[in-house]
């Protein structure tokens, strides 16, 4: 865990990404990695003051944002919450695929860490690029306990 933070908080950095690491599934040894042995490093320190000239102002019309990193991305209209259909898929893939994994007792073979990708086609016209609604092909791997035999059934 690294950063730069101004705050009188206290967070316990350790005790929170050994939660999230936890929730995400990493909770046995045999894994050869789980939250509660794993080692987390903290290089958390005061923000610079530079940064902080330009953040604390006691009217909130003068705020700045700081030092924000690097970001990119764009935003689309093809679901509702901006994102590329093709990941919006994926994402709900993994979600309901995590909420079984956490929640059903009768599945009890699942393990965390799963991927997901989907490819929706394009075609292209004149003008514009239209996307088409349904996914050309749907990939997810489902890591699953060693002891189940490998096998591929197409849906």
């Amino acid at each position: 865990m690294s950063g730069e933070v101004k705050s009188d908080a206290y967070l316990d950095v350790q005790k929170i990404a050994r939660d999230v690491i936890n929730d995400i599934g990493y909770v046995k040894g045999e894994y050869m990695f789980d939250g509660n042995s794993c080692g987390v490093i903290s290089a958390i320190h005061e923000q610079s003051p530079d940064i902080n000239q330009g953040v604390d102002r006691s009217s909130p019309e003068e705020q700045g944002a700081g030092d924000q990193g690097m970001m990119f991305g764009y935003a689309t209209n093809e679901t509702e919450n901006h994102m590329p259909l093709a990941l919006d898929l994926s994402h709900k893939i993994l979600i309901e695929l995590s909420k079984l994994r956490k929640e059903n007792k009768d599945i009890t073979y699942l393990r965390h860490d799963d991927k997901s990708q989907s490819s929706i086609p394009i075609m292209m016209s004149l003008n514009a690029l239209m996307l088409l609604s349904f996914p050309r092909s749907m990939t997810i791997l489902i890591w699953k306990r060693p002891c189940l035999k490998r096998s591929k059934k197409i849906l």
